[in-house]
Order: structure tokens, then sequence, then C-alpha cells
């Protein structure tokens, strides 16, 4: 029955695709066509009004980019990558959020098509594999020093066996450094359950267009029990963006971990896709994160360091405090086992004079 089921799906899905074949097939319109240019644009400014995740700022936000439109600022651009790239500058600039995106629907080199439900997951498998589901560096910097360079987040299922992994690698860690001064971002935090007790309630999802809040916790799945006292520290930059600054700005608002290097990039919100035409689509910002601890959130500001240093610096820094962290808390750890031996060689030397 299951397969039967599978069977139909795939047919029906086939039929669709080819049904809409022949629509992806057109050859784009032309931005020479002022009617054309004009209706992308007022689809853009119509999206940014009824979809941008500040209300209250959202009319205006289209209204200034209306009046940019009606001064004929992207009257001589014809060539749709070069529009694509001056009409999202300018919204960034007006809106100050760089998760904003206009841009251009390429197809890929497998045959994927420019636009469609299935978001081109060949290409993204590839990255997934190029990119080593995010995990760049794995290393033991010194004795007790463990060092984790994540460039970017995955979805837990698919990261888990890797994340898995180096956690397990760094176990015996006394203190440790994580990277994500080029991580830009992705699926979502889940590096922080390998940190904080289950269940701690971390930054959660507001939507505009439903009114509601999505809590957001530490996962239970994670594979192992989480490492609550290691000394951490989280090296961050300017190109440290959306979840990877979720993921920073939570550690230090539960206090659980120390910032060093530079302040992050300032993406506080998470998109929706809407397709303009056949040539072009549009992320925009739908949702903003709230913190529970702090109540707001990072968006246009960043994530501040608790050691600011030249983001070039950060790692030479962490690692001097690093070293006496390391060193602090093997001591505790090693007075914790003494003692513990201790009181076992007590009830030792008791049973034996029974």
């Amino acid at each position: 029955m299951r397969r039967y089921s599978l069977f139909n799906g795939l047919v029906v899905l086939a039929i669709l695709l080819g049904f809409l074949s022949p629509v992806f097939a057109q050859p784009p319109q032309s931005l020479t066509d002022k009617a054309y240019r004009e209706g992308v644009l007022r689809k853009i400014a119509d999206i940014v009004e009824s979809k941008y995740v500040l209300a209250d700022k959202a009319k205006g936000f289209a209204d200034a980019f209306r009046a940019r439109c009606a001064a004929r600022a992207y009257d001589t651009l014809s060539e749709a990558k070069g529009f694509a790239e001056k009409v999202n500058a300018d919204l960034i600039a007006i809106t100050g959020d760089k998760h904003l995106n206009f841009r251009v629907m390429v197809p890929s080199d497998v045959g994927e098509k420019a636009s469609g439900s299935l978001h081109h997951p060949v290409r993204y498998f590839r990255l997934r594999l190029k990119e080593n589901v995010g995990f760049h560096r794995l290393e033991w910097l010194e004795p007790g020093i463990g060092y984790l360079d994540l460039r970017r987040f995955y979805s837990f299922d698919q990261a888990k066996p890797m994340a898995l992994a180096a956690m397990t690698f760094l176990a015996d860690a006394r203190a440790l450094i994580i990277d994500v001064r080029e991580n830009g971002g992705g699926s979502g935090d889940y590096l922080s359950s390998y940190f904080l007790p289950y269940p701690t309630q971390l930054s959660g999802s507001y939507a505009r267009q439903t009114g509601t809040l999505t809590e957001s916790w530490t996962r239970r799945d994670i594979g192992m029990e989480p490492r609550l006292d290691v000394p951490l520290l989280i090296l961050t930059g300017p190109n440290t963006f959306s979840a990877s600054e979720s993921f920073a700005y939570d550690m230090q608002a539960l206090k659980r971990a120390r910032l060093v290097g530079e302040p992050t990039g300032g993406g506080a919100h998470s998109t929706d896709v809407f397709g303009i035409d056949s040539q072009f689509e549009f992320y925009i910002s739908t949702e903003r994160s709230v913190s529970p601890v702090t109540g707001g959130n990072w968006e246009g500001t960043g994530v501040m360091p608790d050691i600011p240093v030249p983001v070039a610096s950060a790692m030479d820094a962490a690692l001097v405090e690093a070293r006496k962290a390391a060193e602090a808390f093997g001591k505790t750890k090693e007075e914790g086992l003494k003692a513990a031996v201790d009181e076992m060689q007590i009830l030792a030397d008791d049973a034996a004079r029974l």
C-alpha cells in the first residue's frame, strides 16, 4: 500500500512537471520593456509593504523604494543580474536588513529548473558535501584545549552525525574554542544543545503574518550528555551572521560562554522566498528573533563581544583565556576526583576493619 501511494505520488509529480515545463522553458521578458520592468518593481514594493516582518516600518520602507523607482533609478538597467544587484543593494540600504535578497533565478548544471518547489536539491547536496556539513576544522590545539571551526549551520538531521563525532572528539577538553568568524548562518542553531541543560529556552521567532511567537528550546536527541561546565569561548566577527549570531547571542545571554573578537553582522531576521516571475525571486524577512532573556535581539547592531579584539587576533586572545580557564577547570576536576578517591578509601578501610 505504501509503495503504491509513493508510485502514484511520483506519477502525479511527473505529470505536473510535464505541464509546467513549457512555462519554465519560456524565455524571460526583457527589462527594456517599460511595462514589464515597472511591474516587477511594483511587485517588490507590494511584498515589502505586506510581508516585511516589522509591520510598523514596512510601508515606509516600501514607499522609500517606490520613490527610487519614480526617480527612474532602474530605467537604464537592461541586464537581469545588474538590475537585481542594484535593486537589492537599494533595498538593503533602505531597510538596513542584510537578509534581503532579490536575485535572478539560475538553473543548475544538472538539469534542475530555475524555479520550483524542490529548491535545487542536487545543488544543496553538493554544497553540503563540499562544506562537510559546515564542520571546517576540528583540532586539539594543545593539551586540554579543543577547537572547532564551524562555517555553516545545516539542519540537525543532516549535521547530527558530524556534530556528535566532533563533540565526542572534544569530550575530554578542559576548555573549548568555537570559531564562527566565517559562519554565515544556515538552518538554525543546534550547537548550544551540547553545552546547556535540557530543556533550556533559546531565542524564538516572531512571525508578522500570524502574530505568534514560536519558542525554541535545546534538544534532547543530541546523542550524548551536554557538557554543562567546560569553559567555552566563541570567536566572532563581521562575517558571523544569522544562525551563528543566534548561537553566540544565546550563549552569551545565558552566561554560558564568552565572546572574543569583533561585533557580528547584525542579522536577527529569517526569510521567506516569493517568486516574482520566471526570472526573479525575492527573499524577504518575515520573522524576527526574540530572546527569552533580553526580550530583544541583535538586528542591525550585531552581537557585542565580551573581549573586543581585532578579528584576526581573536584566536590568540581566546587561547590566552582558554589556557587560564583550562587550568582552573582541570584543578577543580582533579580536586573533585581526589575527594572521591579519599572517600572511597575511607569506606574501604572501614570495611577492612569489620
